[in-house]
Order: C-alpha cells, then sequence, then structure tokens
C-alpha cells in the first residue's frame, strides 16, 4: 500500500481499506475530495500482487524503469499512476470515492462503507495533511447524492 505520512490515520481509512481487503479485487484506490481529481493519488491506493502475479511483475517493471520514472516531474506520482498503472489496475480495482463517482475514470467507483462525521463534529477527509481535523463547518458541503450508497441516501456527509 502507498500512503503519505503526513496524512491522518482515520477510522473511515481503515474501514475502506478494510472493505477492499474483504474483496477479491488487486486494487484499491481512494477520492474523498472533490480536489481528488485523478485515478490514484499518491498516497492512497493499495495493491495485493498475491492477486495477480502477472500484473505484479508489469508494475514492478514500470516502477524501476528509471528512463520511464524520469518524465514525471512536480506531480509525477499522480501522473504515472494515472498513464501507467490505472489503465491495467481499473479491471481490478475497488475505488472508493465520495465526490467525483460518476466521473470514474473508466470504471464505476463505490462510496466509502462508512459515513463521514457530519460537519459539526470534523471537516476531515481521506489524505488530508495534518492537522487537517478539526471541528468546524465542513469546506467542501455535501456529497452527491448519486455519490452515496444505494442503501443510505441521508448520508450527506459520505
Amino acid at each position: 500500500m502507498s500512503r503519505d505520512l503526513d496524512s491522518a490515520l482515520t477510522k473511515r481509512e481503515r474501514e475502506a481499506v478494510d472493505a477492499w481487503l474483504a474483496s477479491n479485487k488487486s486494487f484499491h484506490t481512494m477520492r474523498d475530495h472533490p480536489m481528488h481529481g485523478v485515478p490514484m493519488l499518491g498516497g492512497m491506493w493499495g495493491f495485493r500482487p498475491s492477486l495477480n502475479r502477472n500484473l505484479s511483475r508489469i508494475i514492478h517493471d514500470k516502477i524501476h524503469n528509471e528512463k520511464l520514472i524520469k518524465r514525471y516531474g512536480g506531480r509525477g506520482d499522480q501522473g504515472f499512476l494515472s498513464s501507467h498503472i490505472w489503465p491495467v489496475a481499473k479491471a481490478s480495482a475497488l475505488a472508493h470515492d465520495s465526490f467525483l463517482c460518476v466521473h470514474g475514470f473508466g470504471h464505476r467507483a463505490d462510496p466509502f462503507p462508512t459515513q463521514r462525521p457530519s460537519a459539526n463534529e470534523t471537516n476531515c477527509f481521506i489524505g488530508c495533511v495534518r492537522p487537517c481535523c478539526g471541528y468546524g463547518r465542513m469546506p467542501f458541503g455535501q456529497c452527491p447524492k448519486r455519490c452515496r450508497p444505494k442503501d443510505h441516501p441521508e448520508w450527506i456527509y459520505c
């Protein structure tokens, strides 16, 4: 798994990862903010090589290809993931998305398995840089109805 160490580890993130581990999907990606507008964020994805050894070799070769890696500067990790990993990952991915679920990046995204705490409890999202979880107004508002779990349309902060 790839995770940013400057982000708070939350119960919500843990429950999303647990849902992925209980699935038969090789890849996991999470998008939990309206600005998470790429298929895979550098610190919010995982891969289980044991579920697809061939794909594991392909990814290993790409990650260790110096000529390929040198092409990606600045936001290199997300550009690299979007161009070289997501096209092969999306067929076997569980993507949790709370705002851009319809975009999907060529893949049907799922809602998070748990509701985000209400705006008066926290304004935390998965991947926020510490200190990010505090009291106050939810800075990005309610999640779209189409991104809420079918069995929980009342989750306005999904």
